[in-house]
């Protein structure tokens, strides 16, 4: 993996911090590292429990595994427990930071020993002292695996003090299970605490889309999603309604009023995280919020979404709106007059082209497909 240049400095050894995530095959380093550089901006600790960072790193995890169905691997062993605490929990795929956080802790604190309990304890036996390799790689050479955490463990405390190769943590001797951050380390970590997370989420980024090829907008995918505004969209329709009093709704077949309508994504907005106007159509509230984020069936909705959506397309240009049509010129990849001109055919096949392989990977994903909507 390319190395992203970090901030120099005179005071601790930056050349290790480099190389935490070269030939990374598992996710836990980076939410390892975004979970420190969290506790030290917002809480200003260098004395860190190791149960609280592995909460913060199941938290961080949380939204792109179980909200956006983001596949980090099959050996990916943070990932796989933030999908099993979501299926034995309470926890719903949006929770909020503080339920996932006491949920996890509360877990780790349980005298009752789950599998998920094992997967939590065997994180914090494991990703601290992994994390700290780069900063012992001549030591560790040839050493068995199962005496490298003993060894870092020795190395860590060695180092504490060591003005050349200052370690970045130490394992407390005061208190069992906490890491404890170096004061001068503490100081880099905090002045540059953004570039640092930035670097973090750049090498994650590169990561997850190595391991998710066809998955659009990943980066905008390691995040809670953030409100939404469809203003532009509900401009877009209500126009549309104007010439178009009769729209009926695409699952439901009923009347649609343009004073109360909501916006549907055809295909969900979880899979795109975009709001073009090519992928909404209006739908009654009720017919929404059933369909939530399904994927509907190509074979009985395809057809009339794209004569709507032709349609839609064709109100618009009349009305000389035509930068409201941007989203379909990029997607047609031609003027929008060529797009006007198109045959139903045409203008139906070209879309399909875009909508169909992108139902396919969601559903690939786990989205639910082929949607039909009950009465």
């Amino acid at each position: 993996m390319k190395v992203m240049n970090l901030p120099l400095s005179k005071t601790v050894p930056v050349k290790y911090l480099s190389h935490v995530f070269n030939n990374t095959t598992n996710s836990y380093k980076f939410y390892w590292f975004i979970s420190i550089l969290k506790y030290v901006k917002e809480e200003s600790l260098h004395i860190i429990p190791l149960q609280n960072l592995v909460a913060k790193m199941i938290s961080d995890v949380w939204y792109p595994v179980n909200y956006y169905k983001i596949s980090f691997g099959k050996q990916d062993r943070l990932g796989d427990v933030a999908l099993k605490i979501k299926l034995k929990s309470q926890l719903l795929v949006d929770a909020k930071e503080y339920d996932i956080l006491a949920e996890v802790l509360r877990i780790l604190n349980s005298s009752l020993k789950s599998d998920i309990h094992a997967n939590l304890t065997s994180l914090i036996r494991y990703v601290p002292y992994r994390f700290l390799r780069p900063w012992f790689t001549e030591e560790l050479r040839g050493i068995p695996d199962y005496q490298v955490n003993a060894k870092i463990l020795q190395l860590a405390k060695q180092k504490f003090q060591n003005e050349k190769d200052l370690c970045l943590y130490r394992f407390s001797d005061e208190l069992e299970n906490y890491i404890e951050i170096s004061k001068k380390w503490f100081d880099y970590l905090q002045i540059h605490n953004k570039i640092l997370m930035d670097f973090c989420f750049w090498n994650l980024l590169s990561f997850l889309q190595k391991k998710n090829p066809n998955i659009p907008n990943i980066a905008e995918k390691l995040f809670p999603p953030q409100t939404r505004n469809l203003a532009q969209a509900r401009g877009f329709w209500d126009l549309v309604f104007t010439e178009y009093p009769t729209l009926t709704c695409l699952y439901s077949k009923t009347p649609i009023s343009k004073n109360d309508y909501t916006i549907d994504h055809f295909i969900p907005w979880r899979f795109v995280t975009h709001d073009l106007l090519w992928n909404l159509i209006p739908t009654p509230r009720f017919v929404n919020s059933a369909k939530s984020d399904s994927l509907p069936s190509l074979e009985i909705y395809f057809d009339n979404f794209a004569s709507i959506q032709q349609k839609a397309f064709k109100i618009i240009f009349q009305k000389g709106k035509l930068r409201l049509l941007e989203d379909y010129s990029n997607l047609y990849y031609c003027e929008l007059k060529d797009i006007y001109e198109m045959s139903g055919k045409e203008f139906k096949d070209r879309l399909y082209t875009t909508i169909a392989p992108l139902k396919q990977i969601a559903e690939n994903t786990g989205f639910e497909s082929n949607w039909v909507f009950q009465k």
